[in-house]
């Protein structure tokens, strides 16, 4: 829950913006367009399948992205 208030307290209500800001703090690299268009049609469907709002949505993509194997491995 707080990755998710920080991501909207540092990149506003835009949530493309969200997004890339997560992938920086996460992976320390920029999202790619297939990064980006993966992540909004997850957060996306958890809205519209799983009934969740825009906070909880964002908070499940928070989660998502810190379980994420360049998140959790090092090479």
């Amino acid at each position: 829950a707080e990755f998710a208030r920080r991501l909207q307290r540092e990149a506003g209500d835009d949530q493309t913006a969200q997004i890339k800001l997560a992938y920086r703090l996460v992976t320390s690299r920029e999202a790619t367009e297939r990064d980006l268009e993966r992540a909004t049609a997850f957060i996306d469907k958890l809205q519209t399948k799983h009934g969740l709002s825009q906070d909880q949505a964002m908070q499940q993509f928070g989660l998502f992205m810190l379980n994420l194997n360049e998140f959790v491995y090092l090479d």
